[in-house]
């Protein structure tokens, strides 16, 4: 979603630039629609690139992440293990308290 995303945006942000400066340049409308369809194809791919680049970063950091924070879910379930080892009664039956 982001490679498509930042392509268009690219791609419609180099048309627009294209046909504003044309006109204001004042030139043909022919002359100004090629320029910009030119602009449009060559930032459309540009933003297609940076997108990925910038989609691979992500899923890189999000990967390291979820593996960091797994790490420390089982490094602390390994940690409290040990004590609930010691603090669980020998038998399976409840133990009952006198009362005096």
């Amino acid at each position: 979603m982001i490679v498509r995303f930042s392509g268009a945006t690219l791609g419609l942000l180099a048309f627009s630039v294209a046909v504003v400066g044309g006109l204001w340049a004042g030139n043909s409308p022919t002359l100004i629609l090629t320029r910009a369809i030119w602009s449009l194809v060559i930032f459309c791919a540009l933003g297609l690139a940076l997108g990925a680049a910038a989609q691979a970063v992500v899923e890189e950091y999000a990967r390291r992440r979820f593996d960091a924070v797994r790490a420390e879910a089982e490094a602390q379930a390994a940690a409290q293990a040990p004590d609930e080892e010691e603090k669980a009664p020998d038998s399976g039956e409840p133990q009952a308290q006198e009362m005096g």
